[in-house]
């Protein structure tokens, strides 16, 4: 074939002058020949050409670097990584593909596995896509199993993880991918498998390493002449990030942490498990390089950790044949004695550079009576673990800030067990000096105000350090952008200020309780987040991939740098009678806020259905009627956020003379209420998401409009600041009857009259365990009534929430937030009268009865297996009739026993995030009495004249 790239313009080619010619050519199969030429349409005219130049402008698609599918019936450079016992050899059974897969057998350590050197494969400065397919021996799991890399450079070594699977088992093949960028040249560089059970044995197959970018042609752009952000809150607190040693080795990083952090903490290489890997022998080498590196920089060491559960090596805890030790006396002393020569010698190193120490690290689980993790510190020492680890410590390093570390303590249970573990522990004379706050936070949880009142709860007790801040652009473990909008960059700049600002406050001029914030990471080319909780794309921290400033670093150094926000609003399905009145619908979910100027204050909501309407009301307070007083309704169909209209978009002005859509219009003594119905061109469904605005003008005060996301009221021209409207399913409404049942779990008469909801949403799974539920109330209780239909019952996972179990959501005052509030609840009782909570909720709220049904006629009349009934105290809300709550049911199913849950059955929220999240859950409203139709008989009799 003969493509042509530029042919001149017409008039063609003259002597006269030279023609410049300038084409595209994109080159994707492969060919034979490929040859670049110049013609002529006249047949013998001679020709000059000069200055071709071919320039690359995009990079060429992916290509597969290598493929390990062991067809060739061998290892292919795999080795077993580990002791002499160890080893692999390829199978034919099991495979994922093809006829071979490796197998590894004789592990004896978790970090066990097969191996490859991957380092003269790999190009400097280029990202590798890494994917693998692992599974177990049989009858094995599920474990933990993970691909990562061990990369070494100048003696210091990190083990970034590339994709990990939490639940592999032998009965299926477990695939993950994740991503690489190999920035520094390495002295050693490693992929390898491991599994979280130390001797299971497991088979690996298709791994593939394809580059998805190759090296930077261009140099990386320089470090931006920004403000230090350690110096901006140099008054408040101390400002950290985690490093690995590897990146001491790049220039730009460092320069890069010693711009904008003046306190670093060792991300892994001085934790127990790197830096004594047996027993006596101590890797210094990666702990080392970076207390020199603060030494020589005056920079504070935050070291992390002395005590941990996890990257503990396993001959802390067993005997000298490599057997796991039993709980005895003497056992118990053993370790304490072990873990006494590894704080000495860790300490004491140390001691001239680390100024605060997280001593112990999660050490506590709230839904075990005396709040403690059963770890196997805990199996062999009980909580003396803790106490040693922390006066042997002061012992070493008296002038250390000694701290007890989790994560996840805004939860209000979790907060208390801190509180009260901590307080508990100084009442012993424990040198206990203060807590750490993990803050692995996401874009939308935990609210703000729950942060500042664990740090302000938690500074009665001493220091409070916020530990490994991040912050996850996602609300949950399952969705992933292939490219991030910019619009959530903008989002996580406007939280990251938020929660700056009540952080300031909680460390104000040294005089306040917060002492130091620490990232986990300096930037976003290094993110444990990229692999956890599941490969994705993760932005965090405050620079980019390129070690330049997000929005996030201007929300907390100067916020007027940023954007608009846009807001984006939930809405759900429902058709509304267009006549002014607040009907049940309306009253059933919170009023969104416009505004308030003088003495006008605005709100709205919204619904749409199936026949491509948008219905909308707007109440305003507006105690005065003037003539220019109007509400303005802006939609822009498609979403494009352009700067000018285009023909989706409409404009919406009330009072309006137009008649071809329903409006009305109510006056009253202290405002006017309209309600809009707005037939809209485009196809309504549920995800569909459409730029909105509304705007209120007070005809008194006609040069201070009340808008609802664009502040700058340029919505007649421009659509790119409109807020976002997100189309959901309907959210349902039930009643609870008001009454007083025995929590007995067998059913009352009063029951029968309460209205019955089933559990028909499928969060997870498509068929398990389900359950149908009634409700009711009195002066201060919810009551729930549920009967549970499951074919076999379980409680073999050690996570609550895994076993078959019921749970109820509560969000008292229904605010529909995207963070639980102080009155919101999540409740779960297992089928045995397990119970656990999260939020708000406790055990003093909670009166519970529970049976399993064995009677085959009794399981045949109900259509059930357990029966759940249960007495809720609400604290935030006098239940009295007419008043709504959030409120949503669940069902857990555990469906073969294994110790997994297989599905989740929900009423409303089909999210899977109603424990943490309540803008989904559905409503329940308090009625005095249920609601019949009573059909009344006609009796019709003849007579004889």
């Amino acid at each position: 074939t003969y493509d042509w790239i530029a042919p001149s313009a017409l008039g063609g080619v003259t002597d006269a002058a030279w023609v410049t010619l300038t084409g595209s050519y994109t080159f994707a199969d492969p060919v034979d020949g490929l040859n670049l030429y110049v013609e002529s349409d006249s047949a013998t005219a001679s020709f000059y050409i000069d200055d071709i130049v071919i320039v690359m402008t995009s990079p060429p698609p992916p290509s597969t670097v290598f493929v390990y599918n062991f067809e060739d019936g061998t290892t292919q450079g795999w080795y077993p990584r580990g002791g002499t016992g160890i080893a692999v050899a390829v199978v034919t059974d099991p495979v994922h593909t093809g006829n071979y897969a490796l197998q590894v057998t004789g592990r004896t350590s978790g970090w066990n596995g097969p191996a490859l050197n991957v380092l003269n494969l790999l190009e400097v400065g280029a990202t590798y896509q890494i994917s693998g397919c692992v599974r177990l021996a049989e009858g094995l799991g599920p474990f933990r199993t993970n691909f990562a890399l061990q990369y070494t450079i100048g003696g210091s070594t990190t083990y970034p993880w590339l994709g990990s699977d939490s639940n592999t088992t032998s009965t299926a093949w477990s695939c993950v991918t994740g991503s690489f960028k190999y920035t520094t040249q390495a002295d050693a560089l490693t992929l390898y498998v491991e599994c979280s059970d130390a001797n299971a044995s497991f088979y690996i197959d298709d791994v593939i390493i394809v580059m998805t970018e190759p090296p930077d042609v261009e140099p990386p752009p320089p470090i931006q002449d920004i403000p230090s952000v350690y110096d901006f809150y140099k008054d408040d607190f101390l400002v950290g990030a985690a490093l690995e040693p590897t990146q001491l080795a790049s220039d730009r990083h460092v320069e890069l942490f010693l711009k904008h952090f003046n306190s670093l903490t060792a991300e892994n290489a001085m934790k127990p498990g790197p830096i004594q890997p047996t027993e006596g022998t101590f890797d210094w080498t990666g702990a080392d390089a970076l207390a020199n590196f603060a030494r020589a920089n005056n920079v504070a060491v935050h070291g992390h950790t002395l005590v941990w559960h996890q990257q503990t090596a396993d001959w802390m805890f067993q005997n000298g044949a490599g057997a796991w030790l039993t709980p005895t006396v003497e056992n118990k002393q053993l370790v304490l004695d072990r873990l006494e020569d590894h704080i000495v010698a860790v300490v004491g190193r140390y001691k001239d550079v680390v100024n605060v120490w997280d001593a112990v690290n999660e050490v506590i689980d709230a839904s075990q009576p005396d709040c403690l993790r059963r770890s196997r510190w805990y199996e062999l020492t009980g909580s003396d673990y803790i106490s040693t680890t922390f006066t042997i410590a002061h012992r070493e390093a008296p002038t250390a800030t000694l701290i007890l570390n989790d994560y996840g303590e805004t939860n209000p249970a979790k907060r208390q067990c801190m509180y009260n573990l901590v307080k508990d522990l100084q009442e012993d004379g424990v040198p206990v000096h203060g807590i750490g706050m993990q803050m692995h936070i996401n874009i939308l949880n935990p609210s703000v105000a729950a942060i500042e009142e664990t740090i302000e709860m938690f500074g009665e007790l001493g220091e409070v350090h916020i530990t490994e801040l991040d912050m996850s652009i996602y609300a949950n473990d399952t969705d992933s952008y292939t490219t991030v909008p910019p619009e959530v960059l903008i989002k996580q700049g406007y939280r990251y200020k938020e929660i700056f600002e009540a952080l300031r406050r909680q460390g104000q001029a040294g005089t306040g309780k917060l002492h130091s914030v620490t990232f986990w990471g300096l930037a976003d080319d290094h993110t444990w987040l990229s692999t956890f909780p599941t490969t994705r794309i993760n932005l965090p921290l405050l620079f980019d991939k390129e070690l330049q400033a997000k929005w996030a670093y201007w929300g907390i150094i100067d916020p007027s740098q940023l954007p608009p926000l846009i807001q984006e609003q939930l809405v759900s399905k429902a058709t509304p009678v267009v006549d002014g009145m607040t009907e049940t619908l309306w009253n059933m979910l919170p009023w969104i806020q416009i505004g308030s100027t003088g003495a006008m204050t605005a709100s709205y909501q919204t619904r749409w259905d199936a026949a491509n309407n948008l219905y909308v009301i707007v109440k305003v307070e507006d105690p005065s009627v003037n003539v220019g007083d109007k509400v303005e309704v802006f939609v822009d169909q498609n979403n494009a956020k352009t700067a000018t209209y285009e023909a989706d978009d409409r404009y919406y002005t009330f009072p309006s003379e137009t008649f071809w859509m329903d409006f009305v219009i109510i006056t009253n003594t202290h405002g006017y209420v309209l309600e809009a119905r707005l037939p809209l061109s485009e196809t309504l469904q549920v995800g569909k998401k459409m730029g909105f605005d509304v705007r209120v003008t007070d005809g008194s005060n006609l040069n201070s409009p009340l808008s609802w996301n664009d502040k700058t009221h340029s919505q007649t021209t421009d659509t790119s600041k409109f807020g976002i409207l997100n189309l959901i399913d309907e959210i349902k409404l039930t009643t609870a009857i008001r009454g007083t049942p025995v929590i007995d779990a067998s059913a009352d008469a009063l029951w029968a009259r309460a209205e019955e909801i089933s559990t028909d949403v499928w969060v997870s799974g498509s068929s398990g365990a389900t359950a149908k539920v009634r409700t009711m109330w009195d002066e201060n209780r919810l009551y729930v009534y549920a009967i549970v239909s499951d074919t076999l019952l379980s409680a073999a996972s050690s996570n609550p929430w895994e076993q078959d179990s019921i749970e109820v959501f509560i969000d008292q005052n229904n605010a529909k937030t995207t963070n639980y509030e102080p009155d919101d609840g999540q409740y779960r009782v297992n089928f045995e009268g397990a119970q656990s909570f999260g939020g708000a909720a406790s055990a003093a709220a909670l009166t519970r009865a529970w049976r399993v049904i064995t009677d085959t006629d009794e399981i045949l009349l109900l259509g059930g297996t357990y029966i759940v009934e249960a007495a809720i105290t609400l604290t935030h809300v006098t239940p009295e009739a007419g008043v709504f709550i959030g409120f949503d049911f669940q069902v857990n199913d555990d469906a073969d026993g294994n110790g997994v849950r297989d599905s989740v059955a929900i009423w409303n929220d089909p999210t899977g995030a109603s424990w943490q999240n309540t803008s989904r859950l559905g409503v329940l409203q308090f009625v005095e009495r249920p609601s019949y139709t009573i059909y009344l008989p006609l009796v019709m009799r003849a007579y004889a004249p």
